[in-house]
């Protein structure tokens, strides 16, 4: 879908840029994703499952039969060494206890096997039902290799001073003013200077971590 029509559709600037990373992650075996509401949720449509056996689905709050009742900040009512993946997106900030996620998901990983990770960083709150962290960089390396994970990589998504600025006028300026001003002259100038002085990992809208058992 292209960011024109991803931005109609609702959808935030930030969510737009979370499915183009989406697209790039490799899953296989079996997966669970953490925090999903329903089998439903709109990343999914992004995400490569050719080579998934099977995908589980989890969250406290849920209508559907297909979704795990499963409480986040307690031990986990799942099988160790059982997942080749583990995804959260969007989640991590919604948990109070959100050590015990990270260690969980340590737990149930098979070894050698990645979490796939989504957080954001510079954004509004949101409350679903609350709203309890956000996490910079270093601490999101220091929480997942303190748990035990022997990999941890974290990128920034929506990174650096324009991206920001865009983010921050989406919705407050007409959507035609968005859509060339921001997502073809912001981006633009993003790109210009990402080459010239490198990709700011502190200034962003979230980040995606990698980690590995």
């Amino acid at each position: 879908m292209s960011l024109y029509k991803t931005i109609k559709k609702n959808y935030s600037f930030l969510r737009y840029l979370e499915h183009q990373l989406i697209k790039k992650i490799n899953l296989q075996g079996n997966v669970i994703d953490l925090g999903a509401k329903s089998e439903n949720e709109r990343y999914f449509e992004h995400l490569n499952l050719d080579a998934v056996n099977k995908l589980e689905f989890c969250d406290i709050f849920s209508d559907s039969e297909n979704v795990k009742c499963i409480n986040l900040e307690k031990q986990f009512t799942l099988r160790s060494d059982n997942y080749d993946s583990v995804l959260y997106f969007n989640v991590l900030e919604h948990i109070y206890n959100y050590q015990n996620v990270i260690s969980e998901t340590l737990r149930i990983l098979k070894k050698g096997s990645n979490c796939h990770v989504i957080v954001p960083f510079m954004w509004h709150y949101h409350g679903d039902p609350d709203d309890f962290n956000r996490f910079t960089h270093t601490a999101l390396y220091r929480k997942f290799t303190d748990a035990g994970f022997r990999s941890v990589k974290i990128f920034p998504i929506g990174h650096g001073y324009w991206n920001i600025l865009g983010n921050l006028l989406y919705k407050r300026v007409p959507f035609i003013i968005f859509k060339f001003l921001i997502l073809k002259i912001f981006m633009k100038i993003q790109n210009i200077e990402d080459k010239i002085l490198g990709i700011n990992i502190n200034y962003c809208l979230a980040y995606y971590i990698k980690a590995k058992k």
